[in-house]
């Protein structure tokens, strides 16, 4: 039987993790203002007094690891309530809702390979990679253009983590991460230069990391904000669409403490 995986089981930077019945907390007070790592992954949808609740659970953690934003994933395909939709909008929650996709069992056949491609091994390719992914962050909300460049730092030092340059020719037209999770392997990060989308270059890399999977019969797993052109790119290349998840954030208020 093909494993069932899950939002949580994909790759975190979070140096903190704490369990519950109710939740898991993660966090890392390296990346305080990150609110994609700093969370709490819920196992139910809360309604808007529960909401409240799990804000002050959340303070004490922020205050404990500096923290700068409540951020909570709810439950993996459920809608959210009116109720709890009404709190949100009264408490100027911010949305984003991503997919989790996994490889078909049917790996697609490589097709002429248009790029060149090595790994990140040395502080000079490493360098490449940074010039190349950091002006694609500028667009971001200013609390994850920091921590977004410390997570790329932490992942150059991480052996778990591959991280690879595309070229034609001599020109750098794409940067990946390949994380190896164990039972599966991840692909992150991928980033197209704008002058060389639309020929087939995310495709080639995704089947080339379905490639370095395939020996050890794992499968690829990806996570798209469902707002990102990247969904239609899994969905065409026969990705199975295993979960949805929906994240909550905003900034922490002094007042909330009161």
């Amino acid at each position: 039987m093909t494993p069932m995986f899950h939002f949580s089981d994909l790759y975190s930077y979070a140096s903190h993790y704490e369990p519950t019945d109710l939740f898991d907390f993660l966090g890392n007070p390296q990346l305080a203002e990150d609110y994609e790592t700093n969370c709490l992954q819920l196992t139910f949808m809360p309604g808007a007094e529960e909401l409240d609740i799990l804000e002050d659970i959340f303070w004490d953690y922020a205050e404990e690891l500096g923290l700068a934003y409540y951020s909570f994933y709810l439950p993996e395909n459920h809608g959210i309530p009116n109720e709890l939709m009404a709190a949100l909008e009264s408490k100027n929650y911010q949305l984003a809702s991503y997919q989790v996709f996994q490889s078909p069992a049917n790996r697609r056949q490589s097709k002429e390979m248009q790029i060149n491609w090595q790994e990140v091994t040395d502080e000079d390719s490493f360098q490449a990679y940074l010039d190349f992914q950091t002006p694609f962050d500028q667009p971001a909300p200013p609390a994850l253009r920091d921590s977004r460049a410390l997570r790329y730092q932490m992942a150059y030092q991480n052996p778990w983590i591959s991280q690879s340059l595309a070229y034609q020719g001599d020109q750098l037209v794409a940067t990946w991460d390949l994380i190896d999770q164990g039972p599966f392997l991840e692909i992150d990060n991928l980033t197209v230069h704008p002058d060389y989308r639309r020929q087939g270059i995310a495709s080639q890399i995704i089947t080339l990391s379905q490639e370095k999977a395939a020996p050890s019969a794992k499968p690829l797993l990806a996570l798209a904000d469902i707002e990102n052109p990247s969904v239609a790119l899994f969905e065409g290349l026969g990705f199975e669409a295993l979960s949805l998840v929906t994240r909550i954030h905003r900034p922490l208020d002094e007042a909330d403490a009161l």
